[in-house]
């Protein structure tokens, strides 16, 4: 396998061609024939939102090619399915990549996002090379300098030793003459002192306070949330203050920027606006405050905000933030029943609907459908259930519920890569309750429980008003016996 993949990379190597104006991107992937590809670019590298610029369908032999303009030298991602892998691309080079087959314990997690580390050989600027071998050598000071118990060595000593090794990096990169590598090399050097223990004034003098703010790089992103991340947490009492609370709960965007700007390290108004905004984005990610209240400051900052980045990013979070909250639309699919018949879910509109996602039948998948049994008795005349799998077969799909008299719906999704993207499914079975609209009732949603009936008791005290809930959950014993085993490949 190896001695093929030699011969195809050669044999790449020796057909480059140069196109005008165009950058080439060539490879094989042969552990992913017949998959698509798809060439991602970053929006920001704070979200990490992106988009596709172009993809197409690994074929038979592994190989696959995309011809692309691009305008300026960045970072993109290749991907394919759940499999990701970072590229630095610039405009009029060529590059020939060989993608790797996941690492064993990566290969049978469905719902998990994986990064491979590819070969990439490079005709021109050699950015890729450039950026791995000064990863390596940092990587190596930092498992040198780690004791057994995974301590760094103590602040005096650590920032010495680092004083000498960042002189060395100093006399090997400082004479390479690639403008985006001197940027990446610049803020990666600021994340490498504040990870070894020199202070933050010391850092922000030598690289934020007349650096060029590079919504670009990766090294600048890296950096800037190590270095500020603390403003907006609010177990930092040091940084984050009532004053600063106040301003977030009443939407006071001019008032929490004028708080923030009171700090020496942000006093330029492009670091103190990314601060904030990136900030918010955390804060609304990690449920600190409402929503819809991160949400009205980020189209503040859209609105209000003088620098373009700024706005990009307050865009991007928003729409990553909005995505499968509550009273948002729930992305459509295409899914099989236990015949084949496909349907989509939007034809169940006008119909409460409770989904569960799961993997394939195990103890545990079984277990928890037998609460959705015991759910489905006393609440299936108002809310419709479904149970979609990833990877059953229609076969196993028709005969295990029945075993169980499990008398809901059960079928496969017809795009399992798809799906799992589109609702963000990362630990199976995961669950979704919908209005009558189609719109997410609660995210995340419950599993099949206490809480979840909750939910259902208001739908039903709204449709029967005048009748009491039916009953308390209480599931049948599920054992790991009543499962039956896969069939054999």
């Amino acid at each position: 396998m190896v001695k093929n993949a030699f011969g195809i990379l050669l044999l790449f190597l020796f057909s480059l061609q140069i196109f005008a104006g165009e950058t080439l991107i060539q490879g094989n992937a042969f552990y992913y024939k017949g998959k698509d590809i798809e060439l991602h670019k970053y929006l920001d590298l704070f979200t990490f939102q992106s988009e596709v610029v172009t993809s197409q369908e690994i074929i038979e032999d592994g190989n696959f090619r995309f011809q692309i303009d691009l305008n300026e030298t960045g970072l993109y991602l290749l991907k394919i399915g759940k499999v990701h892998a970072h590229i630095f691309l610039s405009p009029d080079d060529q590059y020939t990549v060989v993608m790797p087959e996941p690492i064993e314990a990566d290969r049978y997690n469905p719902a998990k996002d994986v990064f491979i580390q590819p070969e990439i050989f490079e005709a021109n600027s050699k950015l890729n090379y450039l950026v791995t071998k000064l990863e390596q050598r940092i990587n190596r000071f930092f498992i040198s300098n780690t004791s057994q118990s995974y301590n760094l060595r103590s602040a005096g000593n650590i920032r010495a030793i680092a004083d000498v090794f960042l002189d060395s990096l100093h006399s090997e990169f400082d004479k390479v003459d690639h403008p985006y590598f001197k940027s990446f090399f610049h803020y990666r050097l600021a994340e490498f002192e504040l990870n070894t223990r020199h202070s933050n004034k010391v850092v922000y003098d030598k690289y934020f306070q007349a650096g060029e703010v590079s919504f670009s790089q990766l090294s600048f992103a890296n950096s800037f949330k190590t270095f500020y991340n603390d403003y907006m947490t609010p177990k930092s009492v040091h940084r984050f203050s009532d004053s600063l609370e106040s301003c977030i709960s009443r939407n006071d965007y001019e008032g929490a920027l004028r708080y923030l700007s009171t700090d020496q390290f942000l006093q330029r108004p492009e670091l103190l606006e990314l601060a904030f905004v990136s900030g918010l984005f955390e804060l609304g990610r990690e449920g600190v405050y409402p929503i819809y209240t991160i949400i009205a400051l980020l189209d503040s900052a859209h609105s209000k905000s003088e620098f373009e980045n700024i706005k990009t990013l307050a865009t991007n979070s928003k729409d990553i933030l909005l995505k499968l909250a509550p009273g948002t639309r729930a992305p459509n699919f295409v899914f099989a029943d236990v015949v084949g018949n496909l349907y989509r879910i939007s034809e169940y509109e006008g119909y409460y609907i409770y989904i569960q996602f799961f993997d394939e039948f195990n103890s545990e998948s079984l277990r928890q459908m037998s609460l959705m049994k015991v759910l489905r008795e006393g609440y299936g005349a108002d809310i419709a259930m479904f149970s979609f799998s990833t990877s059953e077969s229609l076969k196993r799909l028709r005969e295990i519920p029945g075993k169980h008299d499990f008398d809901w719906f059960f079928g496969k999704v017809g795009s399992p890569d798809q799906v799992m993207e589109d609702y963000e499914l990362r630990a199976l079975p995961e669950y979704f309750f919908l209005d009558e609209e189609l719109k997410i009732i609660k995210s995340p949603t419950p599993p099949p429980g206490a809480k979840i009936e909750k939910q259902f008791a208001k739908i039903w005290n709204q449709k029967h008003p005048n009748k009491s809930v039916p009953f308390k959950l209480q599931p049948p014993p599920i054992h790991e016996d009543d499962v039956p085993p896969p069939p054999h490949e």
